[in-house]
């Protein structure tokens, strides 16, 4: 039927790494398969951008009541989906490569040596979605890393046009959806819930007979992935 079969994707215990632009993107795009590595019992760690503190749904908010107000959703999130650690790369919005941002980052992906990656897709459109492969590009990676650690690249606001590989949610579905209400900051003035629910559903027509919910992503290795995202980024 397709022109290039998407194949279905088991998740296992591993090491992973989420790469998040702003606080529930890391659940839009990939909630149901962090839950899922919950599951398995995997080590998992996120870096987010930056807390989307300077979001225009928070203007009427004292800077320092924003800050507390999406560090504390965070925390929430972090806590149920048993993440190891986070980290922010920024205090405020950069929508600009920084070196002291991709050394940081760096550090990070170094030291853990991630067996799993997840960032947004290099299609995205948005300048903050796209910064991450931005970063990846000019950070010091160990050549093991690149040749070896897998990338499941995820999609938010820009579908990815053909995707790699579908992954079942449909048993953790419920719980990604009470992830994402945690962050109620931004869902006062967007539907994010019924666009992720249009969007997972959807998905599922690939290899679960539109029955349920699914998420999709782009897989291969770093190195390669980061070579393809030239035409991108």
């Amino acid at each position: 039927m397709f022109d290039k079969l998407i194949e279905k994707y088991t998740v296992e215990k591993s090491k992973v790494l989420v790469l998040a632009p702003h606080p529930d993107d890391e659940i839009i795009g990939c909630g149901g398969t962090l839950l899922l590595h919950k599951l398995e019992k995997s080590r998992i760690k996120c870096v987010y951008l930056n807390r989307s503190e300077q979001s225009i749904f928070l203007k009427n908010i004292p800077l320092n009541n924003r800050v507390a107000l999406r560090e504390k959703e965070v925390s929430d999130v972090a806590g149920y989906l048993c993440f190891e650690n986070y980290y922010f790369l920024y205090d405020v919005n950069i929508k600009s490569p920084d070196n002291e941002a991709s050394s940081a980052l760096s550090d990070i992906v170094n030291s853990f040596n991630p067996d799993v990656l997840m960032l947004p897709w290099y299609g995205e459109n948005h300048v903050e979605h796209k910064l991450f492969t931005l970063l990846l590009k000019n950070t010091r990676l160990e050549l093991g890393i690149l040749k070896y650690s897998k990338v499941l690249a995820y999609e938010v606001w820009s579908p990815i046009p053909i995707p790699t590989i579908t992954i079942d949610i449909t048993s953790v579905f419920p719980e990604k959806k009470f992830l994402l209400k945690k962050y109620k900051s931004m869902l006062k003035n967007m539907n994010y819930m019924a666009a992720m629910e249009g969007l997972n559903s959807y998905r599922s027509i690939y290899n679960q007979n539109g029955k349920g919910y699914a998420e999709v992503f782009l897989y291969e290795n770093l190195g390669r992935y980061l070579f393809r995202s030239n035409k991108y980024v």
